[in-house]
């Protein structure tokens, strides 16, 4: 093979890899006040600590009158599903970011995320939905 084939072939092959990193690249949580708390609640879950993410809430929700999650019920949610991973970003804006994730498991999740528009953006409606195949 000459080189200026070679040269040709090792381009294509380049350029193949870098498309399929990009195609299988996990897309990013937008970085606005929604998206900073849709990541940070990901985090904690994905820490598998369920104390974690119940205080995580605790510090959070700015929501008049809901209940913390229960510690219990979170440890066994994180077993099953395990770790979560970004799928899709179906909305953003500012103060709003709906998420599809995909789990360890293969189970997907919608999160919803609405957080206030004045600091410290508080979560003012919040939703972690598993969706049916």
């Amino acid at each position: 093979m000459n080189l200026k084939k070679s040269l040709i072939v090792c381009l294509l092959i380049a350029l193949s890899s870098v498309a399929y990193a990009q195609a299988n690249k996990e897309p990013s949580i937008p970085e606005t006040p929604a998206g900073r708390m849709a990541a940070a609640y990901v985090n904690a879950f994905n820490s598998g600590d369920s104390k974690e993410l119940v205080e995580f809430m605790k510090k959070n929700d700015g929501r008049s009158g809901s209940e913390l999650p229960d510690p219990t019920i979170v440890k066994a949610l994180m077993k099953e599903l395990g770790k979560l991973s970004v799928a899709e970003i179906t909305w953003s804006k500012d103060h709003q970011v709906t998420i599809a994730l995909k789990a360890s498991n293969g189970k997907k999740i919608l999160l919803d995320c609405y957080v206030e528009t004045a600091q410290p953006h508080k979560i003012n409606q919040f939703r972690f939905e598993l969706i049916k195949d």
